[in-house]
């Protein structure tokens, strides 16, 4: 642990009869740090964030806060703030009354009850809203109410579970900058649960990325997206084609020369490769659909074949290319630089090798 991590985990595990939903997941995070916990269904993020708050108690393992081991406090001596998924708003209590439910049951005296309502409510700009009931708020001011509830408190450790899920695409996107927003003029410590990969690049710091209850990699996301530990994590970070086949050669200066099965040769730099590559042996290219251009067929560095199908996006369009072996390659071309090669159409394909990456055929998804 380094003398800054606000919160610190140390192998926490969490065991339902033979079941094990979270293994031995180790990660600090420092102060003013947003952290997304990023997977799929399944994967343990909720669970380690419920252990966090309080909720579900550990197996195994240490929860510290501020150098405070809390791994067996209960959730109102935890000194943090949670917002649930579905906000789990009182629907009897109005706007008002879901905010200062924390502050009243710590005793605070009404006058100062009152006077941190009324500057949550103007941070999360619910001015006008006090005195209405959940039920009469939209998607996104039960957000903003949720937010202010877990807020009012002056929690050292914010914790959100997947808070914009039921928001509508546009309202997810402005409410997470909002987030973002206060989150940085608070200073306030974060952890984000989230399945939305495109909302974790968004809006963390870091990314602790999960599979099978394991932290698998952490890091920035640039870091993930462009250097990414494992398969599994390229497929679930951004887009990428997966293309099968062997290494015919690696150079002394560690470039892996990758050769589909169409014969062509792909250079990829050994920073870009799994360890333990051998030659003649299978392995497997990924390629991000922005690391692909145009080119004659049959130049250096690059792959043919024929245009299967166009997917049309605005300011780019979704080319998905079938090589001669039958394996596709997802590429996007930017529509600023005029049409896209029409369906059918047999087209080239340069590689940047800055943007590949080669996997053990034996990593799997």
């Amino acid at each position: 642990m380094t003398a800054e991590a606000e919160i610190r985990l140390d192998a926490l595990c969490k065991h339902y009869g033979a079941t094990v939903a979270v293994h031995e997941v180790s990660l600090s995070i420092a102060k003013g740090e947003l952290v997304a916990l990023l997977g799929p269904s399944g994967c343990g993020k909720t669970t380690t964030l419920r252990m966090i708050a309080g909720f579900v108690e550990p197996t195994s393992g240490r929860i510290h806060v501020q150098g405070r081991d809390i791994t067996r406090l209960p959730p109102y001596r935890r000194d943090t703030g949670m917002v649930f998924q579905n906000y789990a708003l009182f629907p009897h209590l109005t706007v008002a009354e879901n905010i200062a439910f924390g502050l009243a049951r710590r005793g605070l005296a009404r006058g100062l009850i009152r006077s941190r309502v009324s500057e949550m409510v103007s941070m999360m700009r619910l001015e006008g809203l006090e005195d209405r009931l959940p039920q009469r708020l939209s998607g996104g001011q039960q957000q903003r109410v949720a937010v202010a509830r877990a807020l009012v408190i002056n929690p050292t450790v914010l914790l959100l579970d997947e808070p914009f899920s039921n928001l509508d695409a546009k309202l997810r996107e402005s409410t997470r900058v909002e987030l973002r927003r206060i989150q940085h003029s608070l200073g306030l410590t974060s952890i984000f649960v989230t399945h939305d990969q495109q909302e974790a690049m968004a809006i963390a710091d870091r990314i602790a990325v999960m599979d099978g209850g394991s932290v698998v990699q952490v890091g920035r996301s640039a870091d993930i997206y462009e250097r990414p530990a494992s398969r599994f994590v390229a497929e679930f970070i951004g887009q990428a084609s997966f293309l099968s086949g062997r290494l015919s050669s690696i150079a002394p200066d560690g470039d892996h020369q990758f050769v589909a099965p169409g014969g062509e040769e792909i250079t990829v730099p050994a920073s870009r490769c799994d360890t333990g590559l051998g030659t003649n042996l299978p392995c497997t290219l990924m390629l991000r659909p922005e690391g692909l251009t145009w080119t004659s067929a049959g130049t250096p560095q690059s792959l043919s074949g024929t245009v299967d199908e166009l997917s049309y996006q605005g300011p780019f369009v979704h080319v998905d290319i079938r090589l001669a072996d039958g394996q596709h390659l997802l590429m996007e071309h930017r529509s600023a630089a005029g049409p896209a090669p029409a369906r059918g159409e047999a087209v080239g394909v340069r590689i940047d090798a800055e943007a590949a990456r080669i996997f053990r055929s034996t990593t799997t998804a």
